[in-house]
């Protein structure tokens, strides 16, 4: 792999770690002779997801140029997380879930925990090209209805900023409550937002004026 690539996966180790799920690429790397079947085992033997994350994220840079570009067409294709490869790439990354909407899911996770109708969301959106087929069966493989629904909510600022939008249409048509929390709590963030900005504005101009 190239310095540029090299030093791109290890600039974005963080995103990638938080937002990738490994078992998801892990067939496709091996298929493509990126990786072989004594790596591809040993990563899918991780059992916490983050430290499986960081195990194949660690070892791709010892793969090979065909590695970078094999990975980027996995995110592109396989999970359906096109930013990260254009975060990757060096193009302006599109499509991620804004840090606004991440803070509202975050915020109400409990809430939403024990309300929502997670089977119905998740038939939902899979039908909307929000999830894929792999990432129903992980949620709905959960043992409980909590779980099923800790697990989604894990899953969604995942999975862009278009996961936001089908979440909350899907709310307002069943659980047109839960969607009003989520909504509030929007407004309020951009609002302290709007705030911290005006305020940081200011400071500067006064700090100018000395």
């Amino acid at each position: 792999m190239s310095a540029v690539h090299k030093k791109s996966v290890r600039d974005n180790l963080q995103c990638l770690g938080e937002e990738i799920n490994a078992l998801e690429h892990l067939d496709f790397l091996f298929e493509k002779e990126v990786i072989s079947s004594y790596r591809r085992q040993e990563t899918r033997s991780i059992l916490v997801p983050v430290e499986r994350n960081s195990a194949l994220l660690s070892v791709l840079p010892s793969c090979g140029e065909k590695a970078f570009d094999t990975f980027c067409t996995s995110l592109r294709d396989r999970s359906r997380q096109p930013w990260l490869a254009d975060l990757l790439s060096g193009r302006p990354p599109q499509g991620g879930m804004s840090k606004t909407h991440k803070r509202a899911l975050k915020t109400n996770v409990s809430k939403l925990e024990v309300d929502l109708d997670v089977d119905g969301c998740v038939q939902y959106l899979l039908q909307e090209d929000v999830i894929t087929d792999y990432n129903k069966e992980c949620i709905l493989s959960q043992p409980t209805t909590r779980a099923k629904s800790k697990e989604l909510l894990h899953l969604l600022p995942t999975r862009g900023e278009q996961a936001f939008t089908v979440f909350c249409n899907y709310l307002r048509k069943h659980q047109d409550w839960l969607v009003k929390l989520l909504e509030e709590n929007v407004h309020s963030i951009m609002g302290a937002e709007k705030k911290g900005f005006k305020e940081t504005a200011v400071k500067r101009f006064l700090a100018d004026k000395k």
